[in-house]
């Protein structure tokens, strides 16, 4: 007689154990080599958190494919078997590790479906395709080619809201095109650094991906490409075309590329670009009439120690900026990976930032600005003051994004109490993204310009009769007994106050 199902020691209503009489042999294998018991569903699931308060366990699925869920399994590599490594939103408190293992691809790539078109309530989340291919041989590898064109459609349209890390396996062009014409916007990473931690390329080095993304009617999104020098999962020329895309890419961020293409991204007909380069792999002159659409420019320059006049390169990419005028956002650092470069002589720092200073006065609506990133070579301390001064009366910045704030040349912070007193709507940032205060003076400083801020905002955003309840309110709670405060809304809301 056969024994009755078995309920999980978490006594979870969605599985129940399998009974060893009832494992099959690919079941066995793996139960054997995990020392994982085998569960099922009662009910198939429809939505990713009926998972919440799962441990570590496996589920056989009638494709005799295993959905392994918790921890990573790479340690284990005796487990039997094809497979194929998600994550969903890796690095978070709500991350998830599955391993589908299987004998046919076909059969993973059916439980692949399943799980990864379940409907996911978190607002934002992230799904990522693993590689290990330091510990898995290459004939256990999943083989996404069989990857059906509806499949993947399922897995997008289920959470359209999701970014997609694509890490591993060489997907074909029929794959691409469904890809490149999601009808909503998508948000895209493809990684290929050669078998260090991912591995992804297109059959067709991405023809088909550019040709579809080109033939679109509606922005796709944003897309990332991360890779070695080379890995670039795109051919030069399907690059240099999607870089000539007008309205398709909402963002565009790429790794460095060879010398000879190394400018090419900064002509990007895109919004916003983030881009990874080597100073030595531009030339001197390599900004002079560069065209640069992009309005949120991220640039990371990389320098080497035999990399003598990079102080003049960034010199002239802030004298470009300048020139342009349209920046809206702007985050600029100098990194050195081996920390081997000498940090830039004084004379030349100096020229560096006044060129910053520069292209900040000249582009009006730039409203966010983030030089934090910048390791020791280039030190902005000794210029903070100058770079302040510039923002005081700068009618768009609104957040400031420094290193770490210059103590040593302004201890009390008198730079910074001058700038919040000069532009009430400017706040400014260590790198980690903290406000930078004295725990004081500056505390209530900021306080101050945020109620500035709200009753400016008022008279912009809110009809009279709106602003009547809400200065009422303000005058009651906030504003009580502060003469400041009640001076700004007389000041803001004259019209207002009129007629109490």
């Amino acid at each position: 007689m056969t024994p009755p199902p078995q309920r999980t020691t978490e006594n979870h209503p969605l599985l129940e154990l399998i009974p060893l009489n009832e494992l099959t042999l690919p079941q066995q294998a793996f139960t054997n080599a995990s020392g994982l018991s085998l569960y099922r569903f009662l009910q198939e699931p429809t939505h990713l958190q009926e998972f919440d308060g799962m441990k570590l366990l496996g589920i056989g699925r009638p494709n005799d494919t295993v959905l392994r869920l918790g921890e990573s399994s790479i340690q284990n590599s005796d487990i039997p078997g094809k497979r194929v490594y998600l994550t969903i939103d890796p690095h978070s408190p709500s991350e998830r590790k599955c391993v589908i293992y299987g004998t046919t691809d076909a059969a993973i790539a059916e439980t692949m479906t399943f799980f990864a078109s379940l409907k996911d309530d978190a607002r934002t989340s992230q799904l990522v395709t693993e590689s290990y291919p330091k510990e898995d041989e290459p004939h256990l590898r999943f083989d996404f080619t069989v990857l059906q064109p509806e499949q993947l459609a399922r897995i997008l349209d289920a959470n359209p809201r999701r970014r997609y890390r694509l890490q591993t396996g060489v997907w074909n062009s029929t794959l691409s095109v469904v890809l490149a014409t999601c009808p909503y916007p998508l948000q895209l990473t493809l990684v290929s650094t050669q078998g260090e931690w991912g591995d992804f390329c297109f059959q067709d080095e991405g023809t088909r991906f550019v040709q579809a993304l080109q033939e679109r009617q509606t922005p796709f999104g944003s897309l990332e490409l991360t890779f070695v020098k080379d890995g670039m999962p795109l051919s030069p020329a399907n690059l240099e075309q999607l870089l000539q895309l007008e309205n398709c890419l909402n963002k565009l961020s790429l790794s460095s590329l060879e010398k000879e293409l190394a400018i090419l991204p900064f002509t990007a007909k895109v919004q916003a670009l983030e881009y990874v380069v080597n100073a030595c792999d531009l030339p001197s002159t390599a900004f002079d009439g560069l065209i640069i659409p992009a309005k949120d420019l991220e640039l990371r320059m990389f320098v080497k120690p035999e990399d003598n006049d990079w102080g003049s390169l960034a010199v002239s990419f802030f004298h470009r900026l300048a020139e342009l005028g349209h920046l809206e956002q702007l985050t600029f650092s100098v990194e050195d990976r081996n920390w081997q470069v000498r940090e830039l002589a004084r004379d030349a720092a100096a020229r560096v930032a006044e060129a910053l200073v520069g292209a900040i006065g000249a582009n009006p609506r730039l409203k966010f600005l983030n030089i934090g990133g910048t390791s020791y070579c280039l030190d902005w301390d000794p210029y903070m003051k100058l770079l302040f001064r510039a923002l005081e009366t700068h009618p768009g910045m609104r957040t400031l994004l420094i290193r770490n704030y210059p103590k040593f040349e302004d201890p009390y912070y008198e730079w910074l109490w001058k700038l919040l007193n000069c532009n009430r709507r400017i706040t400014v940032h260590n790198a980690f993204g903290f406000l930078i205060t004295d725990n004081c003076c500056l505390d209530r400083l900021y306080a101050l310009n945020r109620f500035y801020c709200g009753s400016a905002n008022l008279v912009e955003e809110e009809s009279i009769e709106s602003r009547s309840c809400l200065v009422a309110m303000a005058l009651a709670g906030s504003a009580l007994g502060n003469f400041r405060y009640t001076a700004l809304l007389l000041l803001n809301h004259t019209d207002v106050l009129c007629g109490f």
